[in-house]
């Protein structure tokens, strides 16, 4: 079982906390996570390229603030070159409480990405996510759930 401590800002995963650009290929995850913050059952923040990752274990987030949780991917961004992740499954039950985004395969994810720093500000540019055959045959639950969070079978939530 992998226990981060409430109220901490981080990005958990059964297999990574956060990748960045990067390949994760035939992944599984079958225990447990309990954490507030961003939480995967493979990686908690990723960008990049997956394909036939499987988490069947419990997923749970902790935070009742702001909490990004799925059964694959907690949160998703495009990264450098765009983000696919193919064939993907979750079997796992994934629950979080208060304001969350909540999803079977991903939490959160959003399309664009701070590309440079302009006068103080980011700039952010569009970026490519493509989700292909991913399938959730696990109980995605909010418990507990204020009236702004976003709950689905695949994705929680899609920022554009």
């Amino acid at each position: 079982m992998i226990v981060a401590k409430e109220n901490t800002l981080s990005n958990v995963g059964g297999v990574v906390g956060t990748a960045y650009d990067s390949t994760i290929n035939a992944c599984c995850f079958e225990g447990k996570i309990q954490s507030s913050g961003t939480v995967g059952g493979i990686v908690g923040r990723f960008s990049g390229n997956a394909k036939d990752c499987l988490n069947s274990g419990i997923i749970k987030g902790l935070d009742p603030i702001d909490a990004s949780v799925g059964g694959i991917f907690g949160e998703i961004t495009p990264g450098l070159g765009g983000t696919t992740i193919e064939s993907c499954r979750n079997k796992g039950e994934i629950r979080a409480c208060g304001y969350c985004s909540l999803g079977g395969i991903v939490g959160f994810v959003t399309v664009q990405r701070a590309s440079e720093l302009v006068n103080h500000e980011w700039v952010y540019t569009p970026g490519r996510c493509s989700i292909i055959d991913c399938v959730n045959e696990g109980k995605v639950t909010g418990e507990e759930c204020d009236s702004s969070a976003s709950i689905g079978g695949i994705i929680g939530q899609l920022f554009s």
